[in-house]
C-alpha cells in the first residue's frame, strides 16, 4: 500500500505517480485508487488487468 497527500481544487484534476511492481504469476488483477477527503465519502478508482508471464 502507498499513499501520498494531495489537495485538488473544485472540478480541478490532479496527477499523482506511484511505482508499483508487477506480479510474476500470470493472472488477473486489480489496482484501487482511493481518493479520500475528511467529511466525504471515498472516491474509489478500479483498474483490472491481466498480467501473462512471458516464460510460462
Amino acid at each position: 500500500e502507498q499513499s501520498k497527500t494531495c489537495t485538488v481544487s473544485g472540478l480541478g484534476r490532479e496527477i499523482l505517480s506511484f511505482k508499483e511492481t508487477v506480479p510474476e504469476r500470470s493472472g488477473q488483477y486489480q489496482l484501487v485508487a482511493e481518493l479520500l477527503a475528511e467529511g466525504a465519502e471515498p472516491v474509489r478508482s478500479w483498474r483490472e488487468f491481466k498480467v501473462t508471464a512471458s516464460h510460462e
